[in-house]
């Protein structure tokens, strides 16, 4: 979302290319990669059960658990803004029988306050699947049918539109940056979750949105979508333009993928690699992903590690702009 400063630009670049070398180079000299774990796998999901994410990985899971692989069973850890379970599979054996669904806080936290792990060194990053869909929504009842209307009426009465957002995550961020590049001041109100947030978008309490988890409600009717923080058109949502389409150059970076822990043989990751990206094809999970709207956005190993290293760098950016890094 942010690129680094001009300031330790050239040193955090040369330490973060030696991170992904570290992490990507054993790849390329595997030989003869082992099959699919021997014993159950436990997939950490950082999140409650019966949520979007649960329910997506549940079915990705099933798809995995397929005949010749041993059964992948799907653990709910919520905590931590969605590190706690990352954390706990970085402690275990470095066998593939424990993975955990990565999500953008992973990336954030450790800028903002302690934390158990080091995303550069603690993990083995296997594959990456999906993004949340970030988009900013009205109401259905809303008077406002465009995000132009919207930032008219900021401009008009600044300081008084109140924006609901998770925390301080990415979608707090994104409202900054908006806010910056459309020359307004907003009021963003924090919440502990998605599910919070839509209520007091539907309740009337807050006048917009600008976060992930609206998929469900957007198709109810219940929710009117005025624009995607995302670099293209989300699927099922073709008329629906981009930030940047706009005029504002705003896009959220939030993929979602999977990890064991540090150390994996590099031939087990490409085997598990390789398994996750062929479930990632099943039928049940991609009507999974639409039913939330998000993209289908399959990254291999390398792809993955490369990203987790621009991601963690662009997060500190974030941090310090915000005021929130803890040093």
């Amino acid at each position: 979302m942010q690129s680094l400063n001009s300031r330790g630009r050239r040193d955090w670049m040369k330490q973060a290319a030696a991170c992904a070398a570290a992490l990507c180079a054993p790849m390329a000299r595997a030989a003869n990669p082992p099959a699919w774990p021997a014993k159950p796998v436990s997939l950490i999901v950082p999140f409650p059960a019966g949520g979007p994410i649960d329910a997506l990985m549940r079915a990705l899971a099933h798809a995995l658990s397929a005949p010749g692989n041993a059964s992948v069973v799907v653990l709910n850890q919520p905590g931590a803004s969605g590190t706690l379970g990352p954390t706990t599979m970085a402690r275990a054996a470095a066998d593939g029988a424990t993975l955990a669904v990565i999500t953008p806080s992973v990336f954030r936290l450790p800028h903002v306050q302690k934390v158990g792990y080091d995303p550069l060194k603690d993990f083995s990053y296997i594959a990456g699947l999906t993004s949340f869909a970030y988009a900013v929504s009205v109401s259905a009842e809303s008077r406002w049918k465009s995000l132009a209307e919207v930032v008219a009426h900021a401009k008009a009465n600044p300081g008084r539109l109140n924006v609901a957002v998770v925390g301080t995550g990415l979608g707090y961020i994104a409202t900054h940056h908006w806010q910056k590049k459309a020359g307004i001041s907003v009021n963003p109100v924090s919440f502990k979750g998605g599910a919070d947030a839509m209520v007091a978008l539907l309740g009337g309490h807050v006048d917009l949105m600008f976060e992930a988890g609206w998929g469900a409600m957007a198709q109810a009717g219940k929710v009117r979508l005025l624009a995607a923080a995302d670099t293209q058109r989300l699927p099922g949502w073709p008329d629906l333009p981009t930030m940047a389409e706009l005029g504002y150059d705003v896009s959220v970076q939030s993929v979602i993928g999977i990890a064991g822990p540090k150390n994996m043989d590099p031939a087990l990751v490409t085997a598990i690699q390789d398994a996750v990206l062929r479930a990632s094809g099943d039928e049940k999970y991609q009507r999974a992903l639409a039913t939330e709207s998000m993209p289908s956005r399959p990254m291999n190993a390398r792809e993955y590690t490369d990203y987790a290293v621009r991601q963690f760098a662009a997060e500190r950016d974030n941090a310090r702009e915000l005021g929130l890094a803890n040093q």
